[in-house]
């Protein structure tokens, strides 16, 4: 009688030997026929088992898990144990924090510097650490400026992928940072100076302006920076990746009345590398 067990593993030599224990042959008993060949992916991302069929003359065994054994537990006993279990894990998490935020900084680096060695960047400086609001990533060296983009929108794509590289199979969610030169600090600089101003010509002009679409992190520079702004409000209206920012006039004081009254507002058309912006009817 011919018999076929499928088994797999990391390898495909992986695979065979984890064949081969559950039937309790040797490779010499066996002829083999490799299904699927393992894949490593991009860092993990995709990565795929080896699988083998392994074929033999003989009656096939019964392969069996080991039966669960049956306990009766008395429930307030068993909560206690539940407990006493999560605050030995919580416990354990913690001592090894510093060393997981070792290995991720390091991983991290090396993602990023394969990703950028893929786009034709080399010779850049890439550093990681853990700090209270996650690991943060910085890029810094001669060409590193061109990796920002338009707005910062290659560095966003950049920090998404090290996001889901880094957790892609961890249960606890690491928040990624990555900055390149100093990128995210003059931006957040550059929009709370364009909040104010803003908000100053919508109190003048009693109209609402509206921004250009930002991303999440981006608006919610803009509503820390007017929160407090007497005589406006602000608040998000439209769906990604157009979600925008809406300055709207409150009724606060302001300044002389310009420009024509209508139903219609101020909209901010753009805005440029040094922050300045232009607002037409």
């Amino acid at each position: 009688m011919l018999c076929e067990y499928i088994a797999k593993g990391k390898t495909i030599d992986d695979a065979v030997a984890n064949g081969l224990e559950k039937i309790g042959l040797e490779r010499d008993d066996v002829s083999i026929e490799v299904l699927e060949t393992p894949e490593k992916g991009f860092f993990g991302i995709g990565a795929s088992p080896a699988v083998v069929k392994l074929s033999y003359e003989g009656i096939a065994p019964v392969i069996t898990e080991e039966p669960e054994v049956e306990q009766k537990v008395d429930k307030k006993a068993d909560k206690a144990d539940k407990k006493a279990e999560k605050k030995a894990e919580k416990a354990e998490k913690k001592a090894s924090k510093n060393k997981k935020g070792f290995k991720k900084a390091e991983s991290s680096t090396e993602f990023v510097s394969e990703v950028i060695k893929l786009m034709g960047y080399e010779d850049l400086d890439i550093e990681a650490s853990e700090s209270e609001n996650g690991l943060d990533v910085t890029v810094s060296g001669e060409e590193a400026g061109s990796l920002i983009g338009h707005r910062g929108e290659t560095l966003n794509a950049l920090q998404y992928l090290v996001s889901l590289f880094e957790n892609r199979e961890n249960e606890d969610y690491s928040k990624i940072n990555l900055d390149i030169l100093g990128y995210r600090e003059k931006r957040k600089v550059t929009l709370e100076k364009l909040a104010r101003r803003m908000a100053i010509t919508a109190v003048k002009s009693h109209r609402n302006i509206y921004l250009d679409p930002m991303p999440n992190y981006e608006r919610k520079i803009i509503h820390a920076a007017l929160q407090d702004f007497n005589g406006v409000s602000t608040y998000s209206t439209g769906v990604e990746p157009a979600r925008k920012v809406v300055i709207a006039y409150s009724g606060g004081k302001g300044g002389k009345h310009h420009g024509k009254r209508g139903n219609g507002g101020y909209r901010h058309s753009g805005i440029n590398a040094q922050g300045d912006a232009e607002v037409k009817e």
